[in-house]
């Protein structure tokens, strides 16, 4: 079965499969030789051990489920890995408690609930019935054993009737439902007033006032941390041609793929082309398969290699004769970074600890053609990550495509550093003209409120300081004919009184100051035409009020049970 796997295998990700089968084995060798369990409490809840097996099968799920959420192709690494894993803990905390709140109440679930359940489950069904040979496919897929899953699955059933006994019995009144809508639907009747920040740009700024900004706020001027890298690149480009096939492989070739020759005009008869017909393909495809398979076998001699021996890329570059590449330095966005020491210098000189001794290395530049693996995200993340970045690891592989990867590790590191004056004059400057332009249209944009709350029209205003100003503009909460901060600005202004205007004024995201009259607000009453939103709202609120109460319920469950964490075991 294993060989099979390994002769269908496409690309990349196959390798990548057998490693994380390999990684078990190879740590239960590790945990059996010192003496120890790998399955370590996470956490223990009023005396019952959470393991680290419970956890780790918790973690799979959560990162499934992120991959079903955001679709397969979301990189993982882009999230906060210790944020996962603490809020994948919190929630097996909060399953083990709600648990044993059920067990004490005298819930159960009955075999034959738990078999009509699993048996209910369309991924164990062949056209829509029930096969055990899927259920038991499945099992050996995922690792479990049926008694094994049966438990696990028996757990997560009580626990759901326990959250659907709440979630399912929030009430929801027919006020809650006619003001939410209300709200939804309301509309408002504006005009908008614009004091330009432009106009009042070119101020003099003082030596003194530079200086003074400079030295308060030096945290704001600073030469952002940056990182250049060694690295192993492996493409299936940078493979050797494979060996012309026998005329004996291309026959089995064809005899086992014949059924897909088939002429385009015989099509429909299902005549398959000749041996000799069909020869350029079949050898296009014997060598397209040869050398994925060679690429398979290279990347996981990579990987290993570069594991086995983590504080070096020479082992690796040597064994499999590949060119130990590096790049410039780099700051956490990826962008280069021209101005800076030498590759294998730190600031203050000596060469960084982390690099390769004596490696004959490559151009910083990319070759032609050949993109930077700078601009990977997934590059980025791993170059400033703890193990490579502070602890001088090699990373793991990379996937930067098909048939593409990379293995890398620090090559130099120059931290975050303060940028003196000179250097950053000109920006200080334009700092403080703006900030003083703010200043200056905050000002008078108050003062023409006062006017407009005085009794004086926002059109004499508007030509008096030669002001743009729209009136009678009608948006609801939805709005993106406006600016999104002044849509929420003009929902959370307090109505008009009678036959008046509201005024208000804001700093705009493009620095401009707006000054904001509210004249109307609009509110359509609901018709028998409204039912079936208001069916569609009482049942949302239904779901967020039972949500908010099943959560208050798990606070409250928590505040009495007793909890020890083991974070360092996750």
């Amino acid at each position: 079965m294993l060989q099979d796997i390994r002769d269908r295998a496409q690309g990349w990700i196959a390798w990548v499969i057998v490693i994380l089968i390999c990684i078990p084995f190879a740590m239960w060798g590790v945990y059996e030789y010192l003496g120890g369990s790998p399955n370590v409490p996470v956490a223990n809840v009023n005396g019952v051990e959470l393991t680290s097996g419970q956890f780790r099968q918790a973690y799979r799920r959560q990162q499934t489920h992120l991959k079903n959420l955001f679709g397969a192709n979301f990189d993982l690494s882009l999230l906060n890995e210790r944020d996962l894993k603490r809020g994948t803990l919190n929630d097996l905390i909060n399953g083990e408690i709600l648990l044993q709140t059920g067990l004490d109440n005298g819930l159960r679930i009955g075999d034959r609930q738990l078999a009509e359940a699993i048996q209910s489950r369309s991924i164990f069904q062949e056209e829509g019935v029930f096969s055990d040979a899927i259920y038991q496919r499945w099992l050996r897929m995922f690792g479990y054993s049926a008694s094994g899953f049966e438990q696990e699955y028996r757990r997560s059933l009580l626990i759901e009737q326990i959250e659907s006994a709440i979630t399912d019995t929030a009430l929801v009144g027919a006020k809650d439902v006619e003001n939410i809508l209300r709200l939804q639907r309301q509309k408002r009747r504006i005009s908008l007033m614009t004091i330009p920040r432009a106009r009042y740009m070119g101020n003099q700024i003082t030596e003194e006032a530079i200086v003074n900004y400079h030295e308060h706020n030096q945290a704001e001027f600073v030469t952002p941390e940056r990182v250049s890298v060694s690295y192993l690149e492996l493409s299936l480009d940078d493979l050797p041609n494979v060996p012309e096939p026998t005329e004996e492989e291309l026959r089995r070739l064809y005899d086992h793929q014949n059924v897909g020759y088939v002429e385009e005009d015989d099509a429909k008869s299902g005549t398959a082309r000749s041996f000799e017909a069909a020869r350029g393909e079949l050898l296009e495809a014997f060598q397209r398969s040869e050398k994925a398979q060679l690429f398979f076998d290279t990347a996981e001699q990579l990987a290993n290699l570069t594991f086995e021996n983590p504080d070096t890329l020479v082992i690796a570059s040597d064994a499999l004769e590949l060119t130990i590449e590096e790049t410039g330095f780099f700051d956490r966005t990826g962008s280069m970074v021209d101005d800076v020491p030498l590759a294998g210098e730190s600031a203050d000189g000596p060469a960084d600890e982390f690099a390769d001794k004596g490696d004959k290395q490559s151009s910083q530049d990319a070759a032609p053609g050949k993109a930077a693996i700078t601009n990977d995200k997934k590059v980025i993340a791993l170059a400033f990550s703890d193990d490579v970045l502070t602890v001088g690891n090699n990373s793991d592989p990379i996937e930067l495509g098909e048939y593409h990867v990379v293995v890398l590790r620090r090559k130099a590191h120059l931290p975050a550093s303060p940028q003196p004056l000179e250097a950053v004059r000109d920006e200080v400057t334009a700092r403080l003209d703006i900030k003083q332009a703010q200043e200056r249209i905050v000002q008078l944009g108050n003062e023409l409120i006062e006017k407009l709350h005085g009794g004086e029209t926002p059109a004499s205003i508007a030509k008096t300081h030669e002001l743009t100003l729209r009136e009678k503009i009608e948006i609801g909460r939805d709005d993106t004919s406006e600016a999104r901060e002044i849509v929420d600005k003009v929902f959370r202004m307090p109505g008009p009184e009678s036959g008046g205007i509201a005024y208000d004024g804001m700093v705009t995201g493009a620095g401009d100051f707006t000054v904001i009259g509210l004249e109307e607000v609009i509110e359509k009453a609901l018709t028998d035409a409204d039912t079936a939103i208001e069916t569609a709202t009482r049942n949302t609120l239904a779901r967020t009020y039972g949500n908010d109460e099943y959560q208050a319920y798990i606070r409250t469950l928590r505040v009495g049970a007793t909890i020890d964490i083991h974070e360092d075991n996750l």
